[in-house]
Protein backbone atom coordinates (compact mmCIF):
# COMPACT_ATOMS: atom_id res chain seq x y z
CA UNK A 1 0.00 0.00 0.00
CA UNK A 2 1.49 3.57 -0.63
CA UNK A 3 0.26 7.21 -0.52
CA UNK A 4 2.82 9.80 -2.60
CA UNK A 5 1.34 13.47 -1.70
CA UNK A 6 2.87 16.51 -4.15
CA UNK A 7 2.08 19.83 -3.91
CA UNK A 8 -0.57 19.58 -0.94
CA UNK A 9 -2.62 16.57 -2.98
CA UNK A 10 -2.86 12.96 -2.68
CA UNK A 11 -1.94 11.62 -6.28
CA UNK A 12 -2.02 8.23 -5.25
CA UNK A 13 -3.83 7.09 -2.24
CA UNK A 14 -4.40 3.42 -0.84
CA UNK A 15 -3.16 1.72 -3.82
CA UNK A 16 -2.74 -2.28 -3.52
CA UNK A 17 -1.75 -4.27 -5.91
CA UNK A 18 0.37 -7.30 -7.15
CA UNK A 19 2.11 -9.14 -9.93
CA UNK A 20 3.75 -12.86 -10.17
CA UNK A 21 7.36 -13.40 -11.28
CA UNK A 22 7.55 -13.10 -15.36
CA UNK A 23 3.95 -11.29 -15.51
CA UNK A 24 3.90 -8.33 -17.36
CA UNK A 25 1.34 -5.28 -15.53
CA UNK A 26 0.28 -2.27 -16.65
CA UNK A 27 -1.94 0.38 -15.48
CA UNK A 28 -4.71 2.14 -17.13
CA UNK A 29 -6.21 5.77 -16.14
CA UNK A 30 -7.29 9.31 -16.78
CA UNK A 31 -4.35 12.17 -17.00
CA UNK A 32 -3.30 12.61 -13.67
CA UNK A 33 -4.68 10.08 -11.86
CA UNK A 34 -1.24 8.52 -10.56
CA UNK A 35 -0.18 6.03 -12.86
CA UNK A 36 3.36 7.13 -13.38
CA UNK A 37 3.68 8.17 -9.67
CA UNK A 38 3.01 4.97 -8.84
CA UNK A 39 5.13 2.98 -10.94
CA UNK A 40 7.97 5.99 -10.27
CA UNK A 41 7.66 4.62 -6.67
CA UNK A 42 8.36 1.28 -7.61
CA UNK A 43 11.43 1.79 -9.62
CA UNK A 44 12.95 3.90 -6.75
CA UNK A 45 12.28 6.95 -8.59
CA UNK A 46 10.63 8.80 -5.90
CA UNK A 47 9.51 7.80 -2.62
CA UNK A 48 6.40 7.84 -1.30
CA UNK A 49 5.01 10.21 1.62
CA UNK A 50 3.33 6.80 3.49
CA UNK A 51 3.52 3.31 2.82
CA UNK A 52 5.65 0.55 1.52
CA UNK A 53 6.40 -0.61 -1.65
CA UNK A 54 7.85 -4.47 -2.22
CA UNK A 55 9.09 -6.31 -5.10
CA UNK A 56 9.98 -10.14 -4.28
CA UNK A 57 9.17 -9.27 -0.94
CA UNK A 58 11.90 -6.68 -0.61
CA UNK A 59 11.20 -3.33 0.64
CA UNK A 60 12.19 -1.02 -2.49
CA UNK A 61 13.69 1.53 0.23
CA UNK A 62 15.99 -0.50 1.26
CA UNK A 63 16.69 -2.55 -1.51
CA UNK A 64 17.46 -1.23 -4.60
CA UNK A 65 19.15 -4.21 -6.18
CA UNK A 66 15.22 -5.90 -6.55
CA UNK A 67 14.37 -3.09 -9.21
CA UNK A 68 17.09 -4.00 -11.71
CA UNK A 69 14.50 -7.13 -12.80
CA UNK A 70 11.64 -4.85 -14.25
CA UNK A 71 10.77 -3.39 -17.29
CA UNK A 72 9.76 0.41 -16.83
CA UNK A 73 8.20 2.50 -20.18
CA UNK A 74 7.85 6.32 -18.96
CA UNK A 75 4.64 7.86 -21.39
CA UNK A 76 5.92 7.02 -24.87
CA UNK A 77 5.47 4.15 -27.13
CA UNK A 78 8.21 1.01 -26.32
CA UNK A 79 6.67 -1.09 -28.46
CA UNK A 80 8.79 -2.34 -31.89
CA UNK A 81 7.06 -2.30 -34.81
CA UNK A 82 9.11 -4.80 -36.78
CA UNK A 83 7.78 -7.82 -34.03
CA UNK A 84 4.88 -9.61 -34.20
CA UNK A 85 2.67 -9.49 -31.61
CA UNK A 86 3.67 -12.99 -30.76
CA UNK A 87 7.39 -11.76 -30.90
CA UNK A 88 6.62 -8.64 -28.77
CA UNK A 89 4.96 -10.89 -25.77
CA UNK A 90 8.24 -13.64 -26.85
CA UNK A 91 10.47 -10.73 -25.66
CA UNK A 92 8.39 -9.42 -23.00
CA UNK A 93 8.62 -12.52 -21.32
CA UNK A 94 12.12 -13.29 -21.58
CA UNK A 95 12.98 -9.65 -19.90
Amino acid sequence: TQKHTFQDEDKVDHLTFSARRGEAFGLLGYNGAGKTTTFRTVVSDIISTHGTAYIDGQNVRRRIRSTRHLGYCPQQDCSMDFLTVEDSLYLLARI
